[in-house]
């Protein structure tokens, strides 16, 4: 036999067994086919898009969001609400596992209660409907009867997925308020008595758009976003009367909106009063839904405007920064750069140390106050010229911020644009002054003695981790 002839005869040997693995491998194993021969409904959860439930007078229908990224499911009937996702699923896998115990032969369904039967639940997936229908109980034991699709196979399967079926259409309704992400919240406004906070995203952080452009307390907007995305329902309100008025809600006490973002709609919750003597309890009204929740929303709204201006002296974090220039009085220059793991002070490389304990300084720094009139502030009440400016650097960003000395030992300072002075401690700022001369006065790395190297690198790891 030729060569050639050979070699394509073992390239088709080997293609074939290939083929023969994979095939075999996709297949179910003879215990998972076993487990497979049991099921009842042969339908697979992840293809749902809607399930209705109908027993005595009562009819649940829940259906999904049909935007395939987003499996989000709602209650359409008796009510309209957003969903538990997790009793939703739960019931679908407890469908889609459900097992028959045996086959019921030569049995009428009229007389296993089949005719009618109890209960019926149909599940519509992107293959076609399944529809179970749930007969009697068979008495002594924890099994029920069920058919499928008015089918006259009768089957015996445990009962445990009767108290998911039956269960009242109000509790499908989820208990978690706001269901968006934090990182896709774009702007928030906060409204009580006419006046209005809001607060919009630019550059990972939040500015205040209205009523003024500043920066945001980004501790005060994380703890808000923190307690929207952990509030939760404490009871719903179904019959609330014709007085809402009493419940703070006409008009409400307090409104807040969330933007998500383009192609997405706001999310809009009216907060009201207190439930009652339970201080700790409001009603709220949310996605249609007329609420009581124990969230401490309250204090957010109570914060005055100026209490949402940020008091830092810089927007940006310490592993932003990669270069500051230092302008102060009676010294010289000074121009500090990245360097790796350390930094270039000038031509000089000095350990990370001294500079991380400086940038701390500075981006720990918080003031006291923010003065609106800071201009006449500056000219009337400090020095004309600052007695330090810093210029800090990082990527695309830049912000300067220079201090003036004020005549009350309090040091006034300006940040970039900003609108507004900030009123310094006197301690702030001369732990600042401290960490820079820290800095001047570090040593070369030339000049480190070889034995201190480790120590450096060990708290370059350190400052690192924290």
């Amino acid at each position: 036999m030729r060569l050639r002839t050979v070699l394509i005869l073992l390239i088709l040997v080997v293609g074939l067994v290939a083929f023969i693995e994979l095939y075999e491998h996709e297949l179910p194993s003879t215990e998972e086919r076993a487990v497979l021969g049991k099921r009842v409904l042969g339908v697979d959860e992840l293809e749902a898009q809607n399930l209705e439930i109908a027993w005595d007078e009562n009819l649940v229908r829940l259906e999904a969001d049909p935007a395939p990224a987003d499996r989000a499911w709602r209650l359409t009937e008796p009510l309209a609400a957003r969903a538990d996702e997790n009793l939703v699923a739960a019931l679908l896998d407890g469908l889609a596992s459900l097992e028959k115990r045996r086959t019921l032969e030569d049995t009428a369904r009229a007389d296993v209660g089949l005719e009618p039967p109890r209960l019926t639940a149909t599940l519509m997936t992107t293959k076609g409907s399944t529809r179970l229908e749930v007969g009697s109980e068979v008495p002594g034991s924890d099994s029920m009867i069920i058919a499928v699709d008015g089918g006259n196979e009768i089957f015996v399967v445990e009962n445990t997925l009767w108290p998911d079926l039956t269960r009242e259409p109000g509790d499908w309704r989820s208990r978690k308020v706001f269901h968006g992400g934090q990182s896709d919240i774009q702007r928030v406004s906060l409204t009580r008595g006419g006046e209005e906070i809001a607060v919009t995203r630019r550059d990972k952080a939040f500015w205040i758009e209205s009523p003024f452009v500043d920066w945001a307390d980004s501790d005060r907007v994380d703890e808000l976003l923190s307690q929207l995305a952990s509030m939760q329902i404490t009871s719903f309100v179904d019959e609330p009367g014709e007085n809402t008025a009493e419940l703070g809600l006409d008009p409400a006490v307090g409104e807040l909106e969330i933007d998500l973002g383009e192609g997405s709609e706001p999310f809009r919750l009216a907060w009201g009063e207190v439930v009652g003597a339970e201080k700790n309890l409001h009603f709220a009204v949310a996605d249609g839904q007329l609420f009581t929740t124990d969230s401490e929303l309250q204090k957010f709204f109570d914060t005055p405007v100026e209490g949402w201006r940020s008091l830092a002296l810089t927007s940006m974090e310490t592993f932003q920064i990669d270069a500051m220039e230092v302008f102060e009085e009676g010294q010289d220059e000074l121009t500090l750069t990245r360097a790796g793991a350390d930094w270039n002070r000038g031509e000089e490389e000095i350990s990370f140390t001294s500079v991380s304990e400086l940038l701390y300084a500075v981006t720990g720094a918080r003031a006291q106050e923010a003065m609106a009139d800071s201009g006449a502030a500056i000219s009337s009440e400090s020095s004309p010229e600052p007695v330090l400016r810093l210029v800090l650097r990082g990527g695309e960003m830049e912000q300067t911020v220079a201090f003036y000395r004020g005549s009350d030992k309090d040091v006034l300072a300006r940040v970039g644009n900003r609108q507004v002075g900030l009123k310094v401690g006197q301690n702030e700022f001369t732990e600042i002054l401290d960490k820079l001369g820290q800095v001047r006065a570090a040593n070369s790395k030339k000049t480190v003695p070889d034995e201190q190297q480790p120590a450096d690198e060990t708290e370059l790891s350190s400052d690192q981790e924290s």
